[in-house]
């Protein structure tokens, strides 16, 4: 059942892409003043509702033990990528100016430190939802 093939990656892959919804800024990957870059947990618990209300009953305590580690992991990433990209000439992702990429990476990375600093409340919006989804 575990692996990332099998449903605790998708899940985890899941909760993870719409990460970037629960940010303070309409597409953080553009965005340039990294004082605009911040982690929204009210917006992540909006998220992990929605996710534990429709698939929640397909997850184990293990798969469920994951999902606020979810956004970190893609998060980083992401960045990696954008980072990987930037030193091989911008040839994967689109750039629409020279050092979009790198901007790129520095706005996932203050984007992942925003969220390892809350991510404890990331722990506590999983555990809530996924024992009320449990008790209902």
């Amino acid at each position: 059942r575990g692996g990332p093939a099998g449903p605790a990656g998708r899940a985890f892959h899941d909760v993870a892409t719409r990460h970037g919804h629960a940010t303070d800024v309409a597409s953080v990957e553009d965005e340039v003043d990294l004082d605009k870059v911040r982690f929204l947990p009210e917006t992540y618990g909006s998220i992990v509702e929605g996710y534990m209300e429709s698939a929640g009953d397909m997850l184990d305590s293990r798969e469920v033990g994951h999902l606020a580690l979810a956004p970190l992991v893609i998060t980083y990433e992401l960045g990696l990528r954008f980072l990987t990209d930037y030193l091989e000439g911008d040839v994967y992702f689109k750039v629409k100016r020279p050092g979009h990429n790198l901007d790129r990476v520095r706005a996932q990375f203050k984007l992942l430190v925003s969220m390892e600093e809350r991510l404890e409340e990331m722990e506590d919006i999983v555990l809530r939802f996924s024992a009320a989804k449990s008790l209902a």
